[in-house]
């Protein structure tokens, strides 16, 4: 199932093959975590799954990977958007058409706390959702 991570910690946004094998580990793998939650977000206009990880503010130095059209933050972690299945409620895969609306709608932020602290430029993805 083709999904579209956004992998803050790497600093790389692209598109992900999940295979309907034992998909909850992939998720902890592509995400990096150990719990997930899923919530339906809209990225340009239109609704999506968001598989992402639950406990992405409790760390230490959170990174926001989400966005309201105001920039506030909406979602922290990285995390990989997913379409709906034929009945419109389970997770499902994205078209070629909702992958270039994603992308449309990522954004690269810098990281000034690792430029204050270290000299060095890093930067990161941040999508732009909506309730």
């Amino acid at each position: 199932m083709k999904g579209y991570l956004i992998d803050v910690r790497n600093g790389k946004h692209h598109e992900v093959e999940v295979s309907d094998r034992n998909p909850l580990h992939q998720y902890y793998d592509l995400i990096g975590c150990r719990c997930i939650d899923i919530a339906v977000r809209k990225v340009g206009g239109v609704d999506y799954n968001v598989v992402l990880d639950d406990e992405g503010l409790l760390i230490d130095k959170p990174v926001i990977s989400a966005v309201d059209g105001s920039m506030r933050a909406m979602l922290a972690g990285n995390l990989i958007i997913f379409g709906f299945d034929e009945s419109g409620f389970d997770l499902g895969p994205l078209t070629d058409e909702d992958v270039e609306r994603i992308k449309a709608n990522v954004h690269t932020v810098i990281d000034f706390d690792s430029l204050y602290e270290t000299g060095d430029v890093k930067t990161y993805p941040v999508v732009v959702m909506a309730y």
